[in-house]
Order: structure tokens, then sequence, then C-alpha cells
């Protein structure tokens, strides 16, 4: 079994996650919920043709995706490639040598933070490939490159306070709670996963570090040969867009009702030139421009381009070093895209049968189990559902009507037994887009993340069960 997972491991698991899934249509019949109750449906079996179909479904699907990592692939080729960044990168790492500890934990807090109150999570990747630079130049080791970046991301999904993803915001919807409900336990699950993840990094940092293999970089940069390089305009131009990319995927409007973002977007598109709105006209009206706090990934995208072509015109790099620089960039980003589309088909499989699917039967077999509300089975039941669907808007819209009728006295606790437990299953199930495409960027084997995150994870569920428990008989 260790041979067959030796190489390539990340493709081969994800190919028995998609084979799986494709089996279990031909064992497992559909369902739907009708309120409280499960419909009974035909076993609907994924043929032959529809199987390999499922791969172009998901490439049309999830493109953006995909999109955005060559697009970041391509941004951080051009940077490698500017003077003054790799003398930024050599200036921070120098500020930081004898203080990896403590960068380790302010990143995964800030990272993890940002997470906790976003509107997404993949837009946080921006900073990635430039965090993980310099951990690696302070003689750091893989894991603790991911668990900075990757796994800070996680922490925040699982400690989920003001975030307004599009699944937390179906189960609000459905259950009737708001971001503020039960806050101070998100706050609690937060601090607590928090020092517990940190616990395990601190530990691995002191017993590794200055010992680890020299790890391969996607992005390493050289050092710089002209010692007097400014980093002024380079660290203007990139702190403008870290800026950007934070508040704008800040649900300003809809989790914190700051109304000033919306109302200066509906005013600058409404400037009129005549009986022409000008603005509207120079920016455009798709969904990518939107007013601050509610920007997508293809927003993030064009920003990452006008500062590509800003650097590239203040530093005079040769448009054919430009292509050549993007191009090898995007190359080196060519695995974690393929491993987001790969991904992904575990969900199209399930979601190409419609409304009727094989996972709702499985919820309803492990929640009739108890005829009551039981923390320990929807906690089961969260970790199957985000093995299945990738998306977790979709978990929610689908689950968060069928909890809420079924279990009214427990309404307020559901969205956080959910989301906590989708975010703690984002750090070991093969179909998390975070950690396979986090594992696939800094080539690190899934065997090898498990054995150092197994602990981490036993204790953590120890943890939520324990706060769901108090959340159900205590308050």
């Amino acid at each position: 079994m260790k041979k067959i997972f030796k190489n390539h491991d990340l493709f081969k698991i994800i190919g028995v996650a998609i084979l799986f899934t494709a089996i279990l249509t031909w064992i497992i019949p559909t369902g739907a919920f009708s309120e409280t109750e499960l419909v009974q449906g035909e076993i609907s079996r994924i043929g032959f043709v529809d199987f390999f179909s499922t791969f172009v479904s998901s490439a049309q699907f999830f493109m953006h995706q995909a999109l955005f990592l060559l697009v970041l692939g391509g941004f951080y080729g051009l940077l490698t490639k500017v003077k003054a960044y790799q003398a930024l990168v050599e200036k921070v790492t120098k500020l930081l040598k004898g203080h990896e500890v403590v960068f380790v934990l302010a990143t995964t807090f800030v990272l993890a933070v940002l997470a906790s109150i976003s509107i997404g999570v993949y837009q946080i990747l921006l900073v990635v490939p430039f965090i993980i630079t310099v951990i690696l130049r302070l003689k750091m080791d893989k894991i603790t490159a991911f668990g900075a970046t990757f796994g800070a991301i996680l922490i925040g999904v699982i400690g989920a306070t003001y975030s307004s993803t599009d699944g937390i915001n179906y189960l609000n919807e459905y259950t009737g709670s708001t971001f503020a409900t039960l806050i101070g336990a998100k706050v609690v699950i937060f601090f607590l996963i928090y020092a517990a993840f940190s616990y395990f990094n601190i530990k691995h940092i002191k017993s590794t570090l200055n010992k680890a293999e020299k790890t391969e970089d996607k992005f390493a940069v050289e050092a710089p040969t002209n010692k007097k390089t400014s980093i002024i305009c380079i660290s203007v131009i990139l702190g403008i867009l870290v800026a950007l990319q934070i508040i704008g995927f800040i649900g300003w409007h809809n989790t914190f009702n700051i109304e000033i973002f919306q109302n200066f977007h509906e005013w600058l598109m409404g400037i009129q030139i005549g009986d022409h709105p000008i603005f509207r006209y120079i920016i455009g009206s798709t969904g990518a421009t939107s007013a601050i706090g509610e920007w997508n990934l293809l927003t993030l995208m064009i920003l990452m381009a006008l500062a590509t072509i800003i650097i590239a015109t203040v530093y005079k790099v040769k448009f054919d070093e430009v292509i050549d620089s993007i191009s090898t960039g995007m190359k080196k980003m060519l695995k974690p895209a393929l491993i987001v589309i790969l991904v992904n088909i575990v969900f199209v499989l399930i979601y190409n049968n419609g409304h009727t699917d094989i996972v709702r039967t499985m919820m309803n077999f492990i929640l009739n189990i108890t005829n009551s509300f039981n923390v320990f089975l929807m906690s089961l039941n969260g970790i199957i559902t985000s093995f299945f669907y990738t998306d977790f808007g979709y978990n929610g819209w689908l689950t968060g009507f069928y909890f809420a009728s079924r279990f009214t006295e427990q309404r307020e606790l559901i969205p956080i037994v959910i989301n906590s437990i989708h975010g703690l299953a984002q750090f070991f199930v093969p179909t998390s887009l975070v950690l396979m495409a986090g594992l696939a960027y800094l080539n690190l084997e899934y065997k090898t993340w498990f054995k150092y995150i197994w602990k981490f994870l036993v204790i953590t569920f120890a943890i939520l069960l324990i706060i769901f428990l108090l959340l159900q008989y205590v308050f």
C-alpha cells in the first residue's frame, strides 16, 4: 500500500475519493428532504460516460478557483524577478531571524482572524507565497510553513465569528440566527482551537528549527546583488493590494451593517455626464465591480493584474521578461490548480442528480439512530457532508432548512455545529480544497501531514463536543 501512494499521492488519494463516490451511487438510493422527512428516491447510478463528463463539469463550475491560483502564480512569478521584491524578502527575513516562533504565532493568528471574519477564504492565499518564502528562508520546514498559512486559514474556518460565507448565510437564514448569535461561544472556540494548534506548532518548530532539510520553494528569490535597493515602492504597492484584499472581503454591509462602502459604490456608479453614467461605463457593471465588502475572486484577480502592470512599469521590466516570468509562475501553480478541479469532481458527481442525492440518504440514516438531537451524530453528519459537498454554500443551503425544521429547540446551536465541524473536516478530508491545494503547493505528502495533525484533530474534536454539549444543556 505504501508503494502505491509513494509518488503523486495527492492525485491517487483524490482518485480514490472520486471512484468511491461513483461506486456509492450504485449502492445507496437517492433522497430528498420534505421538511423533516426524507423522500426516498431511486438508485441513480453514475455511468461510464457520465463519470468522465464530470471532469468537464468540474472545470466549468470551478474554473474561477483554479484560475485564481494560476493568476496568483503569475503574479509571484513576476515578483521574484524584481530586485526590490528580492530585497524586501531579504530585509524581512533578517528582521525575523531569532524570532521564528513569534512570527509563526502572529502570522497564524492574523490569517485565522481574517478567515474568521471574511466573506471567503481563498482570497487570503494572496499573501501565502510571500509568507512561505520567508518561513523557509528562516530554515523552518514545510509542515511549519503549511500550518502557519493554509492551516491558519482553516483555524479561522473552525472558529468563524463574523464570517459571512454563503454556507453560514444560509444556516443563519434558515435557523433565524444572526452573526451575533452565541458570539461568545464562537470567540471561545476560536481562541481554544488557535491555542491548541499553536501548541503543536511551537513544539514542532523547536524540534525542527535549523534541522529541516532544504526545501524547494516555488517562488524563492535570489539574494539582491545591490544592497542599496529601495523597498519603499514595492512595499507600498503590495501593501495597498493586501489592504484592498482585506477590506474588500469583509461583509461590511451584510455582516456589520456599515453602509459607507455600499453608499459610496452607489454614488460613484450613479455619477452622470449628461445622460451617461460615466463610471459605470469605465468600471463596468459585472459582479467583479461590486461594492467593497462584496468582492469575489475575479475582483482580486483584476487587482493583481493591475498591480502586475504597475510593478512591471515602475521597475522597467521588459515585456518579454514579464511574459516569461508570468508564464513560469503559472506553470508552478498548475498542480494546485488541477488538484482544485479534481477535488470538486466529488461534489459534481453528487450534484448531477439535482435536488436528490445519496448524501441526504446517509444524513437521514445517521440522524435517525436516535430520536433526539445528538451533537455527536450531528458532528459525524457534518464530516460526511463536508467530504461530499466541497461547496460549503451548497452544504448550508441543503442542511440549514432541514435541521431548522427538525430540531427547532436547537436552532441557534446548529450553525455553530455545522460550520465548526466543517472547518475541522477540512484539515483531513481529501476533498478539502484548502488542504489539498496547500499540500500540492508545498509538495507535502498527505500521510506526512496527517501524521503531524491527528493529535490536534482529536483534541479539537473533543473541545468542540464539550462546547456543543454545554451550549445544548447549560446555556
